[in-house]
C-alpha cells in the first residue's frame, strides 16, 4: 500500500488523526522533570508509551535526536508501532543537499519508517 492508503486506513481504524511524538529525553540529559526519571530504560518506557497511546492516534513520530546512539532500539520501536497498527514517521527534519537527503531517506526505509519529516530550508 502507499503511504496515503496506510494513513487513511490507520485514521479509519483509530478514528483519529493524531500523531504522537516519541521524544524520550534520557535522565543523563539533565532535563529534570522534562526527561525520564533516573534508572528508567528508554526502550521499555517507549514500548509502554506506545501501548498507552496506540488506540488514540493514527501515527507515531520518533525524533532522531533521542535515538542517534541506538538505531537498533529505534528499529524495534518502528516494528512494534507497526504491529500496533500505527504509521511511523521519522522525525529527522532532513535539510541538506540532494544526495545527503537521499541517504537519510534510504536509511529511514531500511529502518522501516513509512515517512520522513523534512525542513525545506537548510540552515
Amino acid at each position: 500500500m502507499s503511504l496515503l492508503e496506510d494513513w487513511l486506513e490507520s485514521v479509519d481504524k483509530k478514528n483519529s488523526i493524531l500523531c504522537a511524538g516519541l521524544d524520550p529525553a534520557e535522565f543523563e540529559m539533565e532535563r529534570g522533570k522534562k526527561g525520564l526519571p533516573e534508572g528508567i530504560d528508554k526502550l521499555e518506557w517507549s514500548f509502554a508509551y506506545l501501548d498507552a497511546v496506540h488506540q488514540h492516534c493514527a501515527a507515531v513520530k520518533p525524533n532522531d535526536q533521542y535515538w542517534k546512539h541506538n538505531m537498533e532500539d529505534l528499529a524495534e520501536i518502528v516494528a512494534y508501532a507497526h504491529d500496533l497498527g500505527l504509521v511511523v514517521i521519522e522525525d529527522a527534519k532532513l535539510a541538506d543537499i540532494g544526495s545527503t537527503n537521499d541517504s537519510g531517506i534510504h536509511f529511514a526505509a531500511q529502518t522501516g519508517f513509512d515517512a520522513v519529516t523534512i525542513a525545506p530550508f537548510a540552515g
